[in-house]
């Protein structure tokens, strides 16, 4: 038998639990037709994916480092944001991104899990964000006031309360995400769909490339991994705007200006004034004029010439 196709017992275990999750959610349910047209198209998908393996990140260098930055952030600002609310300390680091293909990413999930598919704007698809049962659950505790035992881990799909406060836990993941983006452009992010049956999942090509950044994440004794995918395609648009020349600048600009003397003048005498004529300061030659920035002393400066060119030399503000 050729390496890449399914022994029967193969596909029963990349099909197990389809149509025995008890979730009283509509979108795990599967029919009997969906499910044989699942495990045909899952055969299919995991035949291809073993004659193309997936290919470490191999997208263009620039990128790859403005998307491991911008995943840094995300992890940092992602734990500070679960920290008040679990009343626990978190640590969420980025431990691979990869590039592989939207099937293989799906078939490597746990079933079941919790996904979530995220519409975020500017990007022209959606994200795949994926909370793994052995963190999910010690938050879910946390979160009603728990914690002082360790949390089970439970394999199961969520209850309609533990979906609503997976809501809440996605509002604070949301938050980290839009700030990790803010310093390249500003997203919207929108939750679209929970899951907890990732074969469920639905691509127009299976073979789509997805740039995958897996975190580990922590909470108290409890660890477990975190994903986050996004189409490598939607990515065009951030590439564009790197290679994009930066815009010029609009710089304040502020008055300087130097006083070489000081005369006092009453109203009449200046409405007198003409062309050519000549005013007389008590200010000696050699001493030292005052430089102003917006009307304030900063400092004192001598005048005098330099390379052909007039010029002041800056020193300190005389005081009286």
């Amino acid at each position: 038998m050729p390496e890449y196709e399914l022994t029967p017992s193969e596909i029963e275990a990349l099909t197990n639990g389809l149509g025995h999750a008890s979730s009283p959610t509509a979108e795990i349910q599967l029919p009997p037709a969906g499910a044989a047209e699942l495990r045909t198209r899952g055969a299919m998908d995991r035949a291809e994916l073993r004659r193309q393996p997936s290919a470490e990140v191999g997208w263009d260098g620039h990128l790859q480092n403005v998307v491991r930055s911008v995943m840094n952030s995300f992890a940092a600002g992602a734990a500070a944001e679960l920290e008040g609310p679990t009343r626990a300390e978190i640590s969420i680091e980025v431990e691979s991104i990869r590039e592989m293909a939207y099937g293989e990413f799906v078939l490597r999930m746990d079933n079941p899990t919790c996904v979530q598919l995220l519409d975020v704007s500017p990007f022209d698809s959606q994200f795949v964000l994926e909370l793994h049962p052995s963190i999910l659950f010690p938050m879910f505790d946390r979160l009603l006031g728990g914690g002082q035992l360790p949390a089970p881990i439970v394999r199961r799909p969520l209850t309609d309360i533990e979906g609503r406060l997976t809501g809440r836990i996605t509002r604070l993941l949301v938050t980290g995400l839009v700030d990790a983006w803010q310093p390249i452009f500003d997203v919207e992010v929108r939750t679209a769909k929970l899951l907890c049956n990732p074969r469920l999942l639905r691509s127009e090509n299976p073979n789509e490339r997805m740039v995958v950044t897996r975190f580990q994440m922590a909470i108290g004794d409890c660890q477990g991994p975190l994903q986050l995918a996004l189409r490598q395609s939607s990515l065009v648009a951030l590439r564009e705007r790197l290679l994009a020349p930066p815009a010029a600048l609009t710089l304040p600009t502020s008055q300087l200006a130097v006083v070489v003397a000081q005369l006092q003048l009453t109203p009449e005498r200046l409405e007198q004034l003409q062309v050519g004529d000549v005013l007389i300061s008590t200010t000696e030659l050699g001493q030292a004029a005052v430089v102003t920035l917006d009307g304030q002393p900063r400092c004192g400066a001598k005048l005098g010439s330099f390379e052909g060119h007039k010029a002041i030399e800056i020193c300190p503000l005389a005081t009286d």
